[in-house]
């Protein structure tokens, strides 16, 4: 279990949430007015590939636990919800675990690609214009996740919005899951410690490191 530290105070921090939305809301906003052209080019690839639709809205829970739809292309084929019988035990067991799965076989080419340069997350700049989300935060959970958090972690983590990158999307290892309780103190960890500078180094790492990932995808 994920200890918590004393006398948390994660929704104190007014000055710094106000003007993380103020940048949030300008930089969402000049993102979908420059990169629209390549969101359509990508609607229009996964429409093509099998006629599926190109959005996935899924359900996430956001600040204060408030449920709402987060937006993704979609990286699977049609209905995959619907095939969960094709995986193996082993990969519900992952699943089960840490909500992801490794080599999904329900992932189509395109999606790999999407996935691998993170651009199937490009839609939830209109989450994060909308207020749902944040730029940088823990990563927006499914309500089934809840569960690997104990109810004073729960309100820590949801006292920051979720965010479309984060301190565990970008500087995890693989020993920081939810089995080992590494993901649970990242997630924490930023929603205790994160300021302005943080934020602002993590958009660039993020930059850097799907730079590098979709440079290794085309080497």
């Amino acid at each position: 279990m994920v200890r918590m530290k004393e006398k948390v105070r994660p929704g104190e921090r007014g000055c710094y949430q106000g003007c993380k939305r103020a940048f949030d809301v300008a930089a969402s906003l000049a993102a979908l007015l420059l990169i629209w052209p390549v969101m359509l080019v990508i609607t229009l690839l996964v429409r093509l590939q099998d006629g599926g639709r190109a959005l996935y809205a899924q359900e996430r829970l956001g600040r204060y636990g408030q449920r709402f739809r987060m937006w993704k292309f979609r990286s699977m084929v049609p209905d995959a919800d619907c095939i969960a019988e094709s995986l193996s035990d082993e990969q519900k067991a992952q699943y089960n675990a840490e909500f992801k799965i490794d080599h999904d076989p329900r992932v189509t080419r395109l999606g790999a690609f999407l996935r691998r340069t993170s651009l199937d997350e490009l839609p939830q700049l209109w989450n994060i214009l909308k207020g749902e989300m944040s730029l940088v935060g823990p990563r927006p959970i499914v309500p089934e996740e809840a569960r690997c958090y104990s109810p004073e972690q729960l309100e820590v983590f949801h006292s920051v919005p979720p965010g479309l990158t984060g301190l565990w999307q970008t500087c995890a290892s693989n020993q920081d899951t939810y089995t080992t309780g590494g993901r649970q103190r990242m997630e924490l960890h930023y929603a205790q410690s994160a300021d302005f500078l943080m934020d602002i180094r993590l958009i660039f790492k993020t930059f850097r490191a799907v730079v590098r990932k979709a440079k290794d995808g085309s080497s």
